[in-house]
């Protein structure tokens, strides 16, 4: 890359790094795999300095296909939610469940030391 800079002025000036050969806007690139977004014929690299840089945007999604996704994403969400809601209930359900189980087994403990204890004396 070469700089060239002018006395008068601050601005740095970059020449391009490469220059790829031109193609046709409705096929893709033969060797990047590319397809052009605008009518440039010729897809031009330069420098972070240069401001008038024309790039193309290289694996661009089209807005529906952005959409598309954020629906999936979304509906994907709701039902991690969903299932997220029905282990929450499972899980009370079995605590509520173990706790009752041990309130019997605790009545059923003291039944058991009441009955003995009245007996021995």
């Amino acid at each position: 890359m070469t700089r060239v800079t002018r006395e008068n002025s601050k601005r740095e000036y970059t020449k391009p790094l490469f220059i790829l050969p031109p193609y046709t806007y409705n096929t893709t690139h033969k060797i990047l795999p590319i397809t052009p977004i605008s009518s440039i014929s010729y897809l031009t690299a330069y420098s972070r300095q240069n401001v008038t840089r024309k790039v193309f945007l290289v694996g661009e999604r089209k807005q529906g296909d952005k959409d598309k996704k954020i629906s999936e994403l979304t509906m994907e969400l709701e039902r991690q939610d969903q299932l997220c809601a029905s282990y929450r209930e499972k899980l009370l359900s079995f605590i509520n469940n173990v706790e009752e189980e041990t309130h019997e087994l605790s009545t059923k403990v003291q039944l058991v030391v009441e009955n003995r204890t009245g007996k021995d004396y």
